[in-house]
C-alpha cells in the first residue's frame, strides 16, 4: 500500500510540473505590453542614457532622452548630459571612426588644456605607466579636437591607431611633433590588427608655421601636407615614401629617411626647399635599392646616400656635399663643378676619374677601396682615408694643393702613402699596414705645423722625418693611446730617421697593447 501511494504521488507531481511548464511557455510567447510611462521604465531609460553620457558616447543616445517623460528624471539626466557635453568640449579629444562613431576621451594632464605647453599621450599604457591613462581610447579614424590646446608647443603620440589628424591649425605655437609606434606592444595589444604596415596618415600641418621638428614612425607620407615654413628637421623611420611627389612640398634644413620603403624605386626629387637629404633605407635583412635617384630638379646642398644602394645617380648643379655608396653604381655620376666635399663609401666602377669636380676641397675614402686609377681634382685640400681596406697605389703626390692628410676609423693600408710637399698637417691615427718593411717618408714635407702618427699594426715601421721639423708641430699632435702618450706611437722594432734630440719626449715605441 505504501509503495502504491508513493507511485501515485510521483505521477501527481509530474502532472503538476507539466501544467506549469505549459503555462510558462504560453506566457513567454504572448506579446509583452510595456508602459513607457511607468517609474520602472523611466528609471531604466535614465540609467541607459547616463551610461552613454558617462562614456562620452553621445552619438549612442539616439532618442533615449526624448523617451524620458518624467520631468524630475529627465532634469537629472539633462543636468548630467550638459555637464559632460561641456567637459567634452573643453577637455576632450575624440576619434571619428570609419563607421562615423564619435569616441571622446580626456587626456591625462595636470591643469586645464589651455594652460598646457606639451601634450604627450600613450595610447597603449603599460603596467609601468603609473600616471595614466585609464580613460584613453585608441581607434582607427580621424583624431581631432586640438582646438582646446592653443598653447601647446610639443606633441608626442605613442602607439596610436589613428589614420588621420584634424584641427592641427588650432595649435599655432606647435614646434615639435613626434609620432612613434612600438611594434611589440602594438602586436600584443591588437593581435587582429595590421599594426606593422605604415599608416597612410591624413594630416595637414600647412598652417603650423612655427613647427621646427617633425618625427614620424611607421607612417606613409603620401597624404600628408607639410608646413609652408622651413622646419629644422624631418625624420621618417620604418615608413613608406615616394608613392607621389609629397616630399617635394616639404621645406626643411635636414631630412632623414631611415629604414623606409620607397613605393617606387625610381625617385625624382624636385624639392626646392630641402637643404640636406639623408637616405638610409635598408636594415638587414631588408634591402631597398634605388634604381635611379634623380635630384637634378632640386636645390639640395647636401646628399647622403653613404649607406644606401643606388644604381644611377643624377645630381643638381648646386650640390655642395655628397656622401655616396658607390658599390652598386652602374654608371658614373656627373659630379657638379661646385661640389666641395665628397665621401665615397666604396666604388664599383672602373672609371675613377673624378677630376671634373673642379671645386672639390675635401675628399674621404671609406669602406673597401682600390685606389689604383683614382684621379681627384687638383683643388683637393684635405684627403681622409677612412675605415676599411685600401689597396692599390697610394701615390697622392699629384695633389699639388693638398694641405691636410689624415686617417680615421682604423683603415688597413696596403702600402704607405706618398704625399705632396704642400701638406702642412699629417694626422695618421690608428691605421694598420700590410706591406712588408713599410716606410713612411715625410722628408719632403718641409712646412709641417701638425704631426701625429699612430699605427695599430704590429709590423715595425720606418718613419723618415723632414730635416726642419719643429717641436711646435709635434707637440700639437700629442695623444694618449692605451696609456701611452706621444705624438708618434709606433710598434716594437720601429725606427725613426732624422729624429731631433728633443723628439724623445714625444715618442713611444714598444708594445701597443
Amino acid at each position: 500500500m505504501k509503495k502504491l501511494l508513493t507511485i501515485w504521488c510521483m505521477i501527481a507531481a509530474l502532472s503538476l510540473f507539466q501544467a506549469c511548464t505549459k503555462e510558462k511557455l504560453v506566457t513567454v510567447n504572448e506579446p509583452l505590453e510595456l508602459d513607457e510611462n511607468s517609474p520602472q521604465y523611466q528609471r531604466y531609460m535614465a540609467e541607459r542614457a547616463i551610461n552613454f553620457i558617462k562614456l562620452y558616447r553621445f552619438d549612442k543616445l539616439g532618442n533615449t532622452i526624448d523617451r524620458i517623460t518624467d520631468p524630475d528624471i529627465k532634469a537629472e539626466v539633462m543636468t548630467l548630459y550638459n555637464e559632460y557635453r561641456k567637459r567634452a568640449s573643453e577637455e576632450a579629444l575624440y576619434f571619428v571612426t570609419p563607421g562615423n562613431d564619435t569616441l571622446y576621451f580626456i587626456p591625462s594632464i595636470t591643469g586645464r588644456p589651455a594652460e598646457q605647453t606639451g601634450l604627450s599621450i600613450n595610447f597603449v599604457p603599460t603596467t609601468f605607466d603609473l600616471q595614466n591613462q585609464r580613460n584613453i581610447i585608441n581607434s582607427r579614424g580621424m583624431l581631432q579636437g586640438f582646438k582646446i590646446f592653443p598653447n601647446v608647443e610639443s606633441v608626442g603620440f605613442l602607439n596610436s591607431l589613428a589614420t588621420g589628424l584634424k584641427d592641427l591649425e588650432y595649435m599655432p605655437k606647435l614646434k615639435t611633433f613626434n609620432w612613434e609606434i612600438m611594434t611589440s606592444i602594438m602586436e600584443a595589444a591588437y593581435p587582429d590588427e595590421d599594426v606593422i604596415t605604415p599608416t597612410k596618415l591624413d594630416a595637414d600641418f600647412s598652417k603650423n608655421s612655427n613647427l621646427e621638428a617633425l618625427s614620424l614612425n611607421y607612417i606613409d607620407i603620401a597624404d600628408m601636407k607639410f608646413p609652408t615654413n622651413k622646419v629644422k628637421t624631418f625624420t621618417l623611420t620604418y615608413g613608406i615614401f615616394n608613392s607621389n611627389e609629397s616630399l617635394d612640398g616639404l621645406a626643411a634644413n635636414d631630412v632623414k629617411i631611415l629604414y623606409s620603403k620607397p613605393d617606387r624605386t625610381d625617385m625624382v626629387l624636385k624639392a626646392q626647399n630641402i637643404d640636406s637629404l639623408n637616405l638610409n633605407l635598408s636594415l638587414y635583412p631588408t634591402v631597398y635599392t634605388l634604381t635611379h635617384l634623380d635630384a637634378t630638379g632640386s636645390n639640395l646642398l647636401k646628399l647622403d646616400v653613404g649607406t644606401q644602394q643606388v644604381e644611377k645617380l643624377s645630381l643638381n648643379a648646386g650640390l655642395k656635399k655628397l656622401i655616396l655608396n658607390g658599390n652598386q653604381l652602374t654608371a658614373k655620376p656627373t659630379l657638379p663643378s661646385g661640389l666641395e666635399e665628397l665621401t665615397l663609401n666604396g666604388y664599383s666602377l672602373s672609371d675613377k676619374d673624378l677630376s671634373a669636380a673642379g671645386g672639390l676641397k675635401k675628399a674621404q675614402l671609406d669602406g673597401s677601396f682600390d685606389v689604383s686609377g683614382l684621379v681627384l681634382p687638383q683643388s683637393v685640400e684635405q684627403l681622409t682615408l677612412g675605415y676599411g681596406n685600401k689597396t692599390g697605389s697610394m701615390d697622392f703626390g699629384y695633389l699639388a694643393n693638398l694641405k691636410t692628410f689624415e686617417t680615421n676609423g682604423g683603415p688597413i693600408l696596403s702600402e704607405m702613402p706618398r704625399l705632396p710637399s704642400a701638406v702642412t698637417t699629417v694626422n695618421l691615427f690608428g691605421f694598420d699596414i700590410t706591406a712588408a718593411n713599410p716606410t713612411l717618408d715625410l722628408t719632403q714635407l718641409t712646412n709641417l705645423n701638425f704631426l701625429r702618427v699612430y699605427t695599430s699594426s704590429a709590423t715595425p715601421v720606418t718613419l723618415v722625418l723632414p730635416a726642419n721639423l719643429t717641436e711646435q708641430a709635434v707637440s700639437a699632435g700629442m695623444m694618449s693611446v692605451n696609456g701611452h702618450d706621444g705624438a708618434i706611437i709606433l710598434p716594437q722594432g720601429s725606427t725613426i730617421v732624422n729624429a731631433p734630440e728633443w723628439l724623445s719626449d714625444y715618442v713611444y715605441i714598444g708594445n701597443l697593447w
